[in-house]
Parts: C-alpha cells; structure tokens; sequence
C-alpha cells in the first residue's frame, strides 16, 4: 500500500502543460481541505476530496462535452498507476 500522496505534487506534469487554465490553483485544494475541516470529515475523506478536486477538470484537455467522465478517467488511471487504494479511487471517481 502507498504512502500518502501529497495533493501538492500529485498532477503528472504532462497533464498539466497542455492547457494550464483547466488545471485547478493550489488555492481549491486548499479551499476543499478547509470545507472538509469546517463540516468535520475524516481526513481520508478530505483527501479524496482533493485529490477529486485537482482532477475535475483535466478533462478539459481532450474534450469539451463529457469532459466529467475524461477527468474521470485521467483519474483513475493516474491513482492505479500509483497504486493509491482502489476504493478510494472509487469515491474519487
């Protein structure tokens, strides 16, 4: 099982260069991480919330329509690849 990952390193670069307007500044993840504070989730349960909240709308990349289930996917195969826990990758999804 992985360590935990840091939201701050977590987009592979290559996602990132392409289009850098889809990508979300490190002021949502903190504004996630402070909402998840605020209504008292546990702290897997905000780091899913950040980790859902880099990825929203990476999809963006590739498509306009149905960039949700692209971002998805970017998603799930980045957190396999980096083998983070299946069922978190679930609630990330």
């Amino acid at each position: 099982m992985p360590a935990a990952i840091s939201t701050n390193t977590l987009i592979p670069t290559s996602l990132v260069t392409s289009k850098p307007e889809v990508c979300p500044q490190p002021e949502s993840a903190s504004t996630a991480e402070s909402i998840g504070n605020a209504t008292r989730l546990e702290e897997d349960d905000i780091e899913i919330l950040q980790i859902a909240v880099w990825f929203h709308d990476i999809g963006y990349i590739d498509v306009s329509d149905g960039h949700e289930e692209k971002s998805a996917e970017y998603a799930r195969n980045f957190l396999a690849e980096i083998e983070y826990p299946r069922d978190k990758i679930e609630k990330v999804e």
